[in-house]
């Protein structure tokens, strides 16, 4: 974050402190609840969001650090293939055999050469090329360069893997991002270079209400009052839009104390929870020391499952049992508060719209929940856009 942008949200994080305030919208957004439960709508979620024309995030570059590293991704049902080769550059294919589409690789991540196909034994280097049949003569006059795994267009980019869905097409992260974000995420990188920890699992609520957890602030001193709510200044926080993506920042209680220091001596960062939304399905949180991606997927299997990514990004690889430890205690309260309470909290609502419970024909966003508001309105422009064409 270069310092005019820093200079310019402690001003605004100062200026919300002395008025007890946080950033507003014009007005509040009603929402149908059918919007996180209509198969028909979640489809065209999928088709529009996840199938056609984003980038999507689907992991850390830290994730495969070396050469034969790989891990394996589910974008809403498309099954991904990412792979380091041997010089350095990261691939992505569609994680399905050439012969009988079966899946290739079963494993969620590790370290090999070659993927064969527990069917019937095709294999494929890390390349996505056809290196063996498993009955040569079964397949006589069968090119194998056409038979390579389907490859997908990835790039890396300010410490993540950035992946298109279809086949074929360009992918432009820059321009995706905007130049004002993509500048700000390039400052992060330096935090980007081990991934400590990795969690993926499937969740029993809308991926839009997955990613809604980050989007707001305001649950902080009710949800959140027994893990870190006498930490944070709750219900306050800066917001700004890129485009479809936005950064909420928030800050601890100490930032009271700090921000009375001069300026020339003050830090933002040290004090701050930055919150970076990047359409439609990723959360990057910059949390004081270290950075968290969240990936947020609806589920092969329904309305109301999604799939969610977390991976812990570090400065450098912990050697010592202190810096173990320090990183342990971060990582516990994640998972206190956003396993064991936000998502809790999501399943409930989840639960409740599932049997059209009373009250729960729709939802009010109010104008303190600008960063949600904005979320689902681009949301439902890109749906809008996409039946127009």
């Amino acid at each position: 974050m270069n310092d005019v942008t820093e200079r310019r949200l402690i001003a605004e994080l100062a200026d919300l402190i002395e008025r007890r305030s946080t950033a507003m919208a014009d007005d509040v957004l009603v929402v149908p609840s059918a919007t996180f439960r209509d198969p028909a709508r979640l489809e065209r979620e999928r088709t529009v969001l996840f199938r056609s024309a984003y980038p999507l995030v689907v992991g850390a570059s830290a994730r495969i650090p070396s050469p034969g590293d790989f891990f394996t991704f589910d974008a809403a049902g498309v099954p991904i293939l990412v792979t380091r080769t041997s010089d350095g550059r990261a691939n992505a294919h569609l994680n399905v055999c050439r012969h009988r589409g079966h899946t290739i690789c079963l494993d969620a991540s590790g370290n090999r050469r070659l993927f064969s196909c527990d069917y019937h034994g095709w294999t494929y280097d890390g390349e996505g090329r056809l290196k063996a049949f498993g009955d040569v003569a079964a397949f006589a006059g069968q090119d194998p360069s056409d038979r390579s795994l389907i490859r997908l267009p990835i790039e890396e980019r300010h410490g993540l893997l950035w992946v298109r869905t279809t086949p074929g097409t360009t992918l432009e992260v820059a321009a995706f991002l905007g130049a004002d974000l993509d500048a700000e995420l390039a400052d992060f990188t330096p935090w980007m270079q081990h991934a400590w920890l990795h969690r993926a699992e499937a969740c029993g609520f809308s991926w839009k209400l997955g990613m809604g957890t980050f989007q707001e602030l305001f649950h902080i001193d009710s949800l959140h009052r027994s893990s870190i709510a006498g930490t944070f200044i709750g219900n306050l926080a800066t917001y700004e839009p890129f485009g479809p993506h936005h950064r909420l920042a928030t800050i601890h209680g100490r930032f009271r104390e700090a921000v009375k220091r001069p300026a020339a001596d003050l830090s933002l960062l040290p004090h701050a929870t930055l919150i970076y939304s990047i359409f439609p399905s990723t959360v990057l949180l910059w949390q004081l020391d270290h950075l968290e991606l969240w990936t947020v997927s609806p589920a092969r299997d329904g309305d109301r499952n999604c799939r969610i990514e977390a991976t812990f990004l570090v400065d450098r690889k912990p050697e010592t049992d202190s810096a173990q430890r320090h990183w342990q205690k971060h990582w516990q309260v994640t998972e206190k508060t956003i396993y064991g309470e936000d998502f809790v909290a999501m399943a409930r609502i989840q639960a409740n719209l599932a049997v059209g419970s009373a009250g729960s024909e729709s939802f009010v966003y109010g104008r303190n929940e600008i960063g949600l508001q904005h979320f689902q309105l681009e949301i439902d422009a890109a749906l809008e856009r996409a039946e127009a064409s």
